[in-house]
Formats: C-alpha cells, structure tokens, sequence
C-alpha cells in the first residue's frame, strides 16, 4: 500500500456512491496500492472494495460542499498527504507512487480571487444571479478585511481537485475553514466554496500553489464542457465519460422516486440550516465584527478591478 499519500471523496446519496465506486475503479488501474478515504451515508455499499476506506457520516453543511474539509481531516489522520478528488472525477491515466507535494495546497486550478467577480454587471441590480455575487463580494471584502488580507495575494482554489500535505498552519487552516464555511453559509451562501477555501488558507498562512503539470489527469463534466466551449476539446473525446455520468446522475426512476428524492433532499437541507442557526451562536461575536467590517457594491470599476489582478 501507498505509504506516502491517499485520495479522498464524499459520497452522500445513491448517485454519488455510485460515481465514487467509478472512481475507486480508476484508482485500481491507474494507482493501485493507493487507498481512498469516503465519507458516506452508506458504508456498507463500499465493504467488497479492498482499496476503499468508508466511514459513516451525516452532512454538516448545508449543501455538503464544506464537508470537504472534514474527509481531509479524517484523511489526514493517516497520511502527511491526501488528494481531494470530487466522487463524481474520473481519474485518465497512470498516478505515481511517489508525488513531490509541497505544503499546504496545491491546487489544480487557482486564481487571484477577484477574477471570481470579473463579469461585466449587464444584471439586473434586482436579479437573483447579481445579488448572489454581490453577497459574496462582500464576504470576500469583510473577511479580507477582518484578516488584514491582500485580496490581490489571495487566490481562489478550484474545489473539484485539489492536493493537501500537512505544516503547521494546517490545523488552523481547517479551522478558519470550518468558521468561515458558518458564516459563508448563514449569508446564505453555498456553492463555489474555493472562495472560503481560499480565504482560510491565507488567513491561516497555508500556502496555495499551482499544479503547473497537472499531476493527475482527470474527466470533470464542468472542466471538459468549458473545454468544448472555448474550442479547446470536443465532445466526442469523452463521450464515453460524459454518458456513463449521465446514466448515474440521471436515472431511469419512477416519477414518484423522483418526488421523493425532492422532498427529502429539501428536508434534509432545511434541517442542516436549522443544526447552522444554532451551531453559529458560538461565533456570534465574531460573526457581528465580521459584519462591521467595510465593503463596496459590486460596480464596473470592480469588474476592472479584477481584470487588472
């Protein structure tokens, strides 16, 4: 077995431990003494994979996507290193045994934050959309703010893929994960959790770097579509990738299946937010000096902002 290093995934729900046998398939092939650390409902579903280790977990988070940060740590209470790998990634060719990681983490795709905000407002001030982004423009601001960040040094992590190897700013990274992960959500903000990984990471001093030869070649149906987009892939390329996803993602159920997966992941949802509202009133301090901290609206000079970072 890999002594120096392990993958690790969420698998929450039938579609998603059906993608993470996929992936602990892949691992067989192309990385076959390297173990892979699930977090799941179901962990009996993974018993019969002997490179799969699986531990029963309830969501913390409202949408999931933060969890991340708690299979890290369960992965790392075994390994100086761990790869953070999205169930539904498929991995194409062979990993090595041995990979040089650096502390902290090193991402697949990073960014200087602010380019996360670089559109031009063409929204209504009213849309959905627009105050969704305008919200999360001031997170980022307050807490850059809180922290005495250079938003111009501190960069957002593509969540899909990413590298960790332990230092000593690793504990107080994941804390400042967990904190910032509460009030990011009790703004009622959910997805593109690369911009709390991002400020936890420089809050803490835990050094991001970019993973320049892509260390380990993967399918992820969002990467490959902004590919195809831009002209730089086609579909016929992972066509088989994109369709055995989609049969996973998209069963054949009946309608009544589907309307219950509806109602109880909506149940199931409303009850993570109501564990948050309770859960915060720990940081209800520094939740409110947050709060105080200064931020702008989201104008065509910030736009211009971004470009320039």
């Amino acid at each position: 077995m890999n002594k120096e290093y392990c993958f690790c995934t969420l698998a929450i729900g039938q579609s998603y431990r059906n993608c993470a046998l996929l992936l602990a398939r892949d691992l067989e092939f192309y990385a076959p003494k390297t173990e892979l650390f699930i977090l799941t409902d179901k962990p009996r579903y993974f018993q019969q994979k002997s490179n799969i280790k699986a531990f029963k977990y309830q969501p913390i988070s409202c949408r999931i996507y933060n969890d991340k940060r708690i299979v890290i740590s369960k992965a790392l209470e075994f390994y100086q290193s761990c790869i953070f790998v999205d169930a539904n990634i498929r991995i194409k060719e062979q990993i090595p045994d041995s990979i040089n990681f650096k502390p902290g983490i090193v991402a697949y795709s990073c960014y200087n934050i602010l380019k996360n905000f670089y559109k031009e407002n063409k929204s209504n001030p009213y849309h959905k959309e627009y105050l969704q982004r305008n919200k999360m423009f001031k997170f980022v601001q307050q807490v850059a703010s809180y922290y005495q960040l250079n938003l111009e040094q501190v960069k957002f992590v593509f969540e899909g893929i990413f590298y960790i190897q332990k230092n000593e700013q690793y504990l107080q990274f994941i804390r400042y994960w967990e904190l910032l992960a509460d009030y990011y959500e009790y703004q009622g903000l959910y997805n593109q959790e690369g911009l709390v990984i991002g400020l936890a990471a420089a809050a803490a001093g835990f050094p991001i770097n970019y993973d320049e030869q892509k260390t380990v070649a993967i399918f992820k149906d969002v990467l490959e579509k902004y590919k195809i987009k831009v002209g730089k892939a086609t579909y016929e390329e992972n066509k088989d990738y994109f369709e055995t996803l989609k049969k996973i993602e998209y069963p054949s159920v009946s309608f009544l299946h589907k309307v219950w997966n509806k109602i109880s992941s909506k149940i199931s949802f409303y009850y993570r937010v109501i564990k948050l509202n309770v859960r915060v009133l720990k940081y209800k301090e520094v939740f409110s000096d947050f709060s105080q901290m200064p931020f702008e609206e989201l104008k065509d000079q910030n736009w211009n902002l971004a470009k320039k970072s």
